[in-house]
């Protein structure tokens, strides 16, 4: 006779009622470093968000639609999606019947992915979205959860980072986790991102480079972006994470990503990102979704 299980309840399930209850309650849960936190209670629909590092999006309740080259996929509740670097993605983020959508997202560092690079990975498939592996939903929760009770060292933080990418890696499905960035870009913005607040100019990034403007820029166009448009990119990109991971306001959000005027800063996300940051902040609110849906219960909000 086969032994019965006795494995615990679903660590996935444990942690996205966690993350959900302390969100209900106007609460940001404490995550580990470089996790961004993606919820709404109410549809959420953003163009053009630019991938600048291969990035993990674990969706834990809703479902995700997202548009890359003409070609839309989907991620249910439980499913990973895996982005590589150079994608510009058109995104629709839908809450489940009680009204919850959120996601976990992950970005690899440039020392991560160098990392990935030279451990020579058998042959890797480039997967989209699928269930991950076990192994992986279990890291990924008990680091999550691990981080909601203590402050994790760099160098833990860098083990489990690279731990979720053996997963991937075992599986043979990391193939868009080794797509780099032209080389140049990846310089300009590792310093960028390095402050992104700082009043960035292409005379100081070519001076940090070790190259003349004319050329930082030449070499720049051949790989297809100009310096104003990367600044402005990664600004916009930080304060989206921002916006989606902090109760910080508009004003604050905008200045520390570099934008002196908060209209201005509100203008530019509207224009790259489809909707403006108050917009999206109003798909935030918990007490506007049991407004327009009337009677529709929530756990954790009516019993």
């Amino acid at each position: 006779m086969g032994q019965e299980s006795t494995l615990p309840p679903s660590s996935t399930s444990q942690l996205t009622e966690r993350l959900l209850e302390a969100l209900r309650h106007e609460s940001i849960p404490r995550l580990p470093e470089g996790v961004g936190l993606f919820y709404g209670f109410d549809t959420q629909q953003l163009r053009a968000v630019p991938i600048q590092a291969p990035t993990l999006i674990w969706v834990l309740a809703g479902s995700k639609r997202y548009c890359v080259d003409d070609s839309w996929y989907s991620a249910r509740a439980g499913e990973l999606i895996i982005l590589p670097v150079e994608t510009g993605v058109h995104i629709t983020n839908e809450p489940d019947e009680q009204g919850d959508y959120l996601a976990l997202c992950l970005s690899l560092t440039t020392e991560d992915q160098s990392w990935l690079l030279t451990q020579r990975p058998d042959i890797q498939r480039a997967c989209w979205s699928l269930a991950p592996p076990e192994g992986f939903a279990l890291s990924y929760s008990q680091w999550v959860s691990l981080a909601g009770q203590c402050t994790i060292p760099e160098g833990i933080q860098q083990h489990r980072r690279r731990e979720l990418i053996g997963w991937l890696t075992a599986q043979g499905v990391a193939g868009n986790l080794l797509r780099e960035a032209p080389a140049v870009k990846r310089q300009v913005l590792q310093l960028i991102q390095s402050d992104i607040a700082y009043p960035w100019r292409l005379s100081t990034i070519a001076e940090q480079l070790h190259m003349s403007e004319s050329t930082l820029h030449r070499q720049l166009g051949r790989e297809g972006i100009s310096f104003r448009h990367l600044l402005e990119q990664a600004r916009l990109l930080t304060g989206l994470g921002l916006l989606q991971g902090t109760r910080r306001t508009i004003m604050d959000i905008a200045a520390s990503v570099g934008y002196q005027s908060p209209s201005r800063f509100a203008e530019r996300f509207r224009q790259h990102f489809g909707l403006s940051p108050s917009e999206l902040r109003e798909t935030h609110e918990v007490d506007g979704f049991r407004r327009k849906n009337g009677s529709l219960r929530r756990a954790g909000v009516e019993r």
